[in-house]
């Protein structure tokens, strides 16, 4: 019997156990505190009313993951969009400057393109229009940070030939959409000569509005080698961008001079700039994809196992099978602690063994038993004839009565085989006189 019962227990331990399988992965991936239940159930610790509380629970903490993972999705959806933007602009920068074009802000481009379409549609000529960098060069690339980064916003001032000035003003006076952008006066610009130990030393231009504007602004910035002479001046600057200007110092920030617009050199290295960041960008994209189909999938997972927790809980049966599985539990533990009891019990372990050796002696004598049954069945069948042949035999008589004399004896050994039975019966009513006891125990 509790073979029997053991082994459906363990069938019904292996059903639960593939139930849960499910359950464990997402308590794994999201660390929830439920994994009390799952020992609950495999302890056959529960009843119908606690089962269905325990499910209704697991139930609602998934439906709180569910909603979570949703929420991250649609996040993870909208931050690949922006990430897939970005590296498209990255990729149209990156062509640009490998055709040694530099990339600019769409707002400077459509200023621009304004401009020169509007001096195009009154003089039906193509007139030079560009940014301010887009003419300059640095001699000395140590300096190149501390240029781009001074200049920051100027170097996107917008050049136009000196003739073509003052219809380029009006350009801009008669659009209200732009503002915030620079056009050069080179009609009052002087011109200058490069100071010595400044800024401006270190810079050429192929246009003389560019080269005289860089130096203007430039020519004032003094360089220096240590920090401690940067007071020296009015304005002064270190090559790594410490900063001198109207009685304070600072750092430019470098984010004004990361990406270089300055020079073949100085596009160089904004193209190797861009491609690093490239590179990482599809590092970072890549990252968010695989996790947002992770979580797609775990989407999936939950779903599934929502929906088969709303069947169970629906199920009675199921519910009655937990209470029977249960009852089967208990009744299988009772049995193991009567059995660990008797084991541990010297004395009855002591009528176990005598209960052994009777039973063996009761086996023995059932054979003697028979063979004296069997002696009494031909004897018996020889009285019979022996009576029957008296008459007629009266002169056997003699030889019968020694064969009775034998037959007697036969008759003392089944009368000592009826002792023996009394004895059997005895030691019968002792083994149920044993049993009784060891059942009260139980």
């Amino acid at each position: 019997e509790y073979n029997n019962v053991h082994s459906y227990l363990n069938t019904f331990i292996s059903r639960c156990n593939n139930e849960l399988k499910e359950f464990k992965y997402l308590i794994e991936l999201k660390n929830k505190d439920i994994n009390n239940f799952i020992n609950y159930l495999k302890l056959g610790n529960y009843t119908t009313s606690s089962a269905k509380e325990s499910f209704n629970s697991i139930r609602n903490v998934l439906k709180a993951i569910l909603e979570e993972y949703s929420n991250e999705i649609v996040v993870l959806k909208n931050d690949i969009r922006i990430i897939r933007d970005e590296i498209a602009e990255i990729e149209d920068t990156i062509k640009s400057l490998e055709n040694n074009q530099p990339k600019f802000n769409n707002t400077l481009l459509s200023f621009r393109d304004y401009i020169k379409k509007g001096l195009y549609d009154k003089y039906k000529v193509d007139v030079d229009v560009k940014f301010l960098c887009e003419y300059l060069d640095i001699s000395n690339d140590e300096w190149r940070n501390a240029i781009e980064g001074y200049l920051g916003n100027q170097r996107f001032y917008l050049v136009v030939p000196n003739n073509y000035y003052k219809d380029a003003l009006k350009l801009y006076n008669s659009n209200n959409n732009f503002y915030g952008i620079r056009i050069i006066n080179g009609l009052r610009l002087p011109s200058f000569d490069s100071e010595k130990n400044t800024l401006g030393e270190y810079v050429i231009a192929s246009n003389d509005v560019a080269l005289n504007y860089a130096r203007y602004i430039l020519n004032r910035v003094h360089c220096v080698d240590n920090i401690n002479d940067l007071d020296n001046y009015d304005i002064s600057i270190t090559r790594d961008c410490m900063c001198y200007q109207n009685y304070s110092v600072f750092r430019i920030d470098p984010k004004r001079y990361k990406e270089s617009f300055i020079g073949a050199l100085g596009l160089k290295k904004q193209l190797e700039l861009k491609k690093e960041e490239h590179e990482n960008k599809n590092i970072e994209a890549s990252k968010l994809l695989t996790k947002y189909n992770e979580l797609n999938e775990y989407k999936k997972l939950i779903n599934n196992n929502i929906n088969f927790l709303s069947e169970i809980i629906e199920n009675n049966d199921y519910f009655n099978s937990i209470d029977r599985d249960s009852y089967l539990e208990k009744e299988i533990n009772n049995l193991r602690e009567k059995i660990n009891f008797y084991q541990n019990d010297p004395k009855s372990m002591e009528i176990l063994f005598e209960i052994g050796e009777l039973e063996k002696s009761i086996e023995a004598n059932k054979e003697l038993i028979q063979a004296t049954n069997n002696h009494i069945i031909n004897f018996n069948s020889k009285i019979e004839t022996c009576n029957n042949d008296i008459a007629s035999k009266e002169n056997e008589k003699l030889i019968y009565n020694d064969e009775l004399d034998g037959i007697q004896e036969l008759l003392l050994d089944s009368i000592k085989n009826e002792l023996l039975d009394v004895k059997i019966n005895r030691v019968r009513s002792e083994e149920r006189r044993v049993g009784k006891e060891c059942r009260s125990r139980w």
